[in-house]
């Protein structure tokens, strides 16, 4: 639960564009509620950093993933938080049965869709290069101050890379939200496995 909790509180993807006079470097963190820009100006030296809403760029099918990815996250994390209660409630014996099924089955169940929750979410997200690119095939040509471009042969062909032009240089990378969410993944799988073998008088956190 603290892994995906602190999934939720970090940016999971992250694009940074320099521009090839080292003049400037922007940094774009993007997470399910805002885009937050970072620029850093080395002359005259300076630093800002602004929160921006979705609609700032015609970004919608990626915001699309971020938002699914998200809801996905926190149901997940729902589970893990009914599975650790259920768990607490076994041990005190105040529940027996859930629905029919014994209790300890029902924290197998749960243990099982945490993961495969999580397990979406993250594979999920790594189709985010398709929607870089359908987002850029509808851009509005007309009025294009709000196309987000450095996307244009770079994350928009791969998930993790960097691309360089006559103009800037772009690294873009899944950024410590995904990571994070990704290892307590790890940790609902082992969980989910385990859960399966012991009795029902041996508990595990199931992330």
């Amino acid at each position: 639960m603290v892994l995906l909790a602190a999934g939720f509180a970090f940016p999971w993807y992250h694009i940074s564009v320099e521009d090839n006079n080292f003049l400037s470097t922007t940094d774009y963190y993007f997470n399910a509620r805002y885009i937050t820009k970072n620029v850093e100006l080395r002359q005259p030296k300076s630093e800002s950093e602004t929160d921006l809403k979705w609609s700032a760029y015609e970004l919608p099918k990626v915001h699309s993933v971020f938002n699914t990815g998200l809801a996905l996250a926190a149901l997940s994390f729902i589970f893990a938080f009914a599975s650790i209660v259920l768990i607490i409630l076994i041990q005190f014996e105040y529940f027996k049965t859930v629905f029919g099924f014994s209790s300890w089955f029902t924290v197998r169940i749960l243990n099982c869709l945490i993961f495969i929750l999580i397990f979406i979410a993250v594979m999920m997200f790594i189709s985010l290069p398709g929607s870089f690119k359908e987002d850029e095939k509808n851009f509005d040509t007309v009025t294009p101050t709000n196309q987000f471009i450095y996307c244009i042969d770079a994350c928009d062909k791969k998930f993790n890379g960097k691309y360089s032009s006559t103009a800037v240089d772009v690294q873009y990378k899944p950024y410590l939200g995904w990571i994070l969410t990704v290892i307590s993944g790890v940790t609902a799988l082992a969980s989910a496995i385990i859960s399966w073998v012991l009795t029902d008088s041996n508990i595990i956190d199931p992330v």
